[in-house]
This record gives structure tokens, C-alpha cells and sequence, in this order.
């Protein structure tokens, strides 16, 4: 059958027995077909249906008629004739979709190649791509699963299953991630958040590190600090050498022999890192797709990520927002964002921030899976005041959708970019 013929044959069926468009909910709609009186056919069945009215082929017509399209009693009666019986419906359904398929990508394809003609970045254009086609890949409306079917195949798979799916990536802290319920769920946008100078990069460097140690594949993106400086503190950080010192001074022969020592160690494990400025979620997503047996997205931070196109800052980060979470959904890792906080906490007593700190936009609470906070008490004492070289700190878990919230004690040292949770998972060795 032609598309056009599978088309007059689903729109013959809808005039047989309109109780068949309960079956065809999910498998096509008006939008798949070519044929515009068959799709008239069809909507003006769904129209009626949707009101509670009768639908049959005198209804069909009228309502058609109201929509702007003719229907002659002809056409209808060739319809009804062509189509054998309206209990094949599903199938003829499917080949409609599968003809509409085939015309979008041929379409998405021909859009590609004007795109790349017009000089746009060939990264750009295959993200893009890649997400046309996933679109088109899945039904058109999957529709509500059955709850029964939804439970036996969850069972399944995460119980019966010999090597089931990841399902988080440990933080490496094991008093955080039991806060979080195991770690940060793959497919989760987990945001990681505080006042500048706070130690959020630190502390996000080091969960990075503490996956790339269980053998996961890691991509930092770093739209601040440059690749030298982000390497410079994973040596000093694992080395226990003074950044200064790592990234510009003269290291004194013991600690150039732990700088060597770091060095080897690291040098293995699958940490990717990132460093141009100015990428949008877009180029990100490109990024991480390149990243073979990639486990963990890090991106530091939010408010220099670019936006799209430029509009109103609010309306800028809801929607960078939006789409890290789509992102994170779509290649089905953890993506931990790194976040600033306005100036709000300040003036609360013990300083603490909280999640209507989040600066710029309400989106970022909203799409977040789990919002984190990195507080240190002495950031905020007097400029004149000695600070000690390992301070206490808190990792405030204030937003969890898949476990509990609460207050991890850590410390933090400054020097060597280090943060130690009170407890830590046991493989993790110094």
C-alpha cells in the first residue's frame, strides 16, 4: 500500500467503526498524514469525540465541513469501500506513522545540509540532528503505561537482572551519599551551590575526582578557571602541596616528589577536562556525547554558561535551567552544575544559605533533582582574623527528590583545594 493508501485506510476505518479510534491513540494523528481530506477525516472524528458527540460519518462531514474542509459523499463512500474491515486499524495506523517518520528525517536531513550551508557550526548542527532523530525515534505519544507491566519490568530489570543498569554515581563521601540515598542519580541535574570564594569548584573538583577513583568516566567543563589551573589542583590536592606552589612557585624536593608521585597516580584514571568559555548547554551536550563511557557530567558554573539566544537574565537562566535538566535526562548521567548564591544569607544570623538564595531564577529549585550548598562559618569572620589552615565547613544537602536532606560536616583546606567529609567511602585511600 501506498502512504497515501495507508492513510484513506485508517480515515475508511474511523467511517466503518469509530470505535476504533480508541485504538489509534498513540499510533497516529491528523499531523502524520499527507492526504488533507483524510486527515479531515480523522480530526474531525477526534473533535467529536472530545465533545461527547456522535461521531459517524453524517457527524464527521458536518464537523469537517465547520473546519473548512468539503467531504462529498463520494469521497466517504470511497473511503468505506477501499478499506476492507476497520479491524486492522492499528496496523494501518503503524505504516502511517512509519511513512510520516521517514518524511520528517528526510526533512531534519535537508534542514541539516541548509544549516551547514549557511555556515553554521558543524557541532551545532549534528546536536541537533541527534535530537531530531531521537524525537522521531520514539512514538508519538507513548501515552499512559500499565502500572502492573511498569512494576513487573522495574522488578525485573533492578533485581533479577545479572549486571543491572547504574542507577547513581557515588559522590564519594559516604555520609553525603547516604544523605542523597546512594549517590547522584543518573539522569538527576544536581546543583551545587555557594557564595563566590565559598569553595564550590573545590568541592566539585573533588567529587569528580572521588568518581574518576571508582573507574568512572568523568567531563568537567570548566567555563572559569583554564585546564593547567584545574590540573594544578588535582596534583596539590592529592600531592597535599600548596596550590601556589603546584601551579607557579618552586616545589621543594619532597613535595616535587609527591607533585610526581600525584602525577602517576591521576594519570589513569578517566577524568575529561573542558576549559573554552562562553559554551551554551548545546555545545556541552556535544562535549559529553563525545565522551566514550562517559558516567558524570561536572560544569562550572551555571551563570557562565551562554545562553541560546539573549533575552531577559531571568528568562535566560529558566531556560538554561530547563535545558540542563533535558540534557541530563537524555544522556541519562548525573549532571552536577555548580551555582551562585545572591547575597540574602548574609544577612541572616549564622549565615547559613538556603535555597532561596539561588540566584537569578526559581527554575533552578524547580529542575533540580538535588540542590547542595557548601558553607564555611569562618568565610564570613573579619578580614584581619587568622583563619585556620583546615576549617570546618558543611555540605548542606537542601533539596533531594530521591532520598533525604541534612547537614554532612566536612572540613576544608584552602591550600590544597582538599574537602574531607567526616566519613568517606573506604576505597578512597590518600
Amino acid at each position: 500500500m501506498s502512504a497515501n493508501t495507508n492513510e484513506l485506510a485508517v480515515a475508511g476505518a474511523v467511517l466503518i467503526d469509530p470505535a476504533c479510534l480508541a485504538a489509534l491513540d498513540g499510533l497516529c494523528a491528523p499531523a502524520d498524514f499527507v492526504n488533507t481530506r483524510a486527515a479531515a477525516v480523522l480530526s474531525a472524528a477526534l473533535a467529536l469525540r472530545s465533545a461527547e458527540e456522535p461521531v459517524d460519518p453524517i457527524t464527521i462531514q458536518a464537523r469537517a465541513r465547520a473546519d473548512g474542509v468539503a467531504l462529498d459523499d463520494d469521497f466517504l463512500r470511497e473511503l468505506m469501500e477501499l478499506t476492507p474491515t476497520a479491524a486492522n486499524v492499528e496496523a494501518y495506523a503503524r505504516l502511517v506513522r512509519r511513512d510520516a517518520q521517514a518524511r520528517a528525517l528526510r526533512s531534519a536531513a535537508a534542514e541539516a545540509e541548509d544549516r551547514l550551508d549557511a555556515g553554521e557550526d558543524p557541532d551545532s548542527v549534528a546536536l541537533w540532528l541527534m535530537a531530531e532523530a531521537e524525537d522521531l525515534a520514539a512514538p508519538s505519544d507513548v501515552g499512559a503505561e500499565d502500572g502492573g507491566e511498569l512494576l513487573t519490568m522495574f522488578y525485573r530489570e533492578r533485581f533479577l537482572t545479572e549486571n543491572p543498569p547504574a542507577r547513581f554515581v557515588e559522590t564519594g563521601y559516604l555520609a553525603l551519599d547516604s544523605v542523597l540515598g546512594g549517590g547522584m542519580v543518573c539522569g538527576g541535574l544536581y546543583i551545587l551551590a555557594g557564595r563566590p570564594g565559598m569553595g564550590k569548584t573545590t568541592l566539585g573538583l573533588c567529587i569528580a575526582e572521588n568518581a574518576a577513583a571508582q573507574g568512572c568516566g568523568v567531563l568537567f567543563v570548566s567555563l572559569e578557571m583554564d585546564k593547567r589551573q584545574i590540573a594544578a589542583k588535582r596534583l596539590a590536592r592529592d600531592a597535599g602541596v600548596n596550590y601556589a606552589v603546584v601551579y607557579m612557585g618552586v616545589p621543594a624536593p619532597d613535595d616535587l616528589k609527591e607533585i610526581g608521585r600525584a602525577a602517576a597516580k591521576l594519570s589513569p584514571r578517566r577524568l575529561f577536562v573542558a576549559d573554552k568559555p562562553g559554551r551554551t548547554v548545546r555545545d556541552i551536550e556535544v562535549l559529553a556525547r563525545r565522551t566514550k563511557g562517559l558516567d558524570l557530567l561536572v560544569v562550572d558554573y551555571l551563570g557562565l554558561i551562554r545562553p541560546e539566544s539573549r533575552g531577559k537574565l531571568y528568562e535566560d537562566v529558566t531556560r538554561i535551567s530547563g535545558d540542563l535538566k533535558a540534557m541530563a535526562r537524555r544522556l541519562k548521567v548525573p549532571v552536577l552544575c555548580l551555582a551562585q548564591l545572591n547575597r540574602a544569607n548574609e544577612a541572616r544570623s549564622g549565615k547559613r544559605p538556603m535555597l532561596s538564595d539561588l540566584r537569578d531564577s526559581g527554575a533552578i529549585e524547580q529542575d533540580a533533582d538535588g540542590v547542595i550548598f557548601i558553607h564555611r562559618p569562618s568565610y564570613y569572620e573579619s578580614p584581619d582574623s587568622k583563619k585556620p589552615d583546615i576549617e570546618d565547613a558543611e555540605i548542606i544537602v537542601a533539596k533531594n527528590r530521591h532520598g533525604a536532606t541534612g547537614v554532612v560536616p566536612a572540613s576544608f583546606q584552602g591550600a590544597t583545594g582538599s574537602v574531607d567529609a567526616v566519613y568517606r567511602n573506604p576505597w578512597h585511600k590518600k
